[in-house]
């Protein structure tokens, strides 16, 4: 299961388009389930919105609910780049249990 999380509007963000280096839907095709999150405070997330600051607990608790789900293994896999990246980055030095791998491009892995 892969799981990215964006402060740019899950429903327009384009994730896969030409150039892209993450192509959703052939993932999905693939088998894998793909969740894209608003971060809190954005979008269809309630709260309010503190850029960087809510993603280590957020994330956390995100990766665990996916993990949990049904459709799920119990492995999750984070994707994505530039705020989407620092979002994975940010939670991964907690070492979530069902945190398997990431694919972060472009984001600072030491920048907060």
């Amino acid at each position: 299961m892969l799981l990215t999380r964006t402060p740019y509007d899950k429903e327009q963000t384009v994730i896969g388009g030409a150039g892209a280096a993450f192509d959703v839907m052939r993932a999905v095709q693939a088998g894998y389930a793909v969740v894209i999150q608003d971060v809190r405070g954005r979008f269809a997330s309630e709260g309010e919105f503190s850029p960087h600051f809510q993603q280590l607990c957020d994330g956390a608790d995100s990766i665990a609910w996916a993990a949990g789900q049904p459709w799920s293994t119990g492995v999750v896999g984070g994707f994505d780049g530039s705020y989407l990246g620092c979002t994975q980055w940010l939670v991964a030095r907690d070492n979530p249990n069902s945190l398997g791998a990431m694919a972060s491009t472009v984001a600072p892995a030491d920048a907060l």
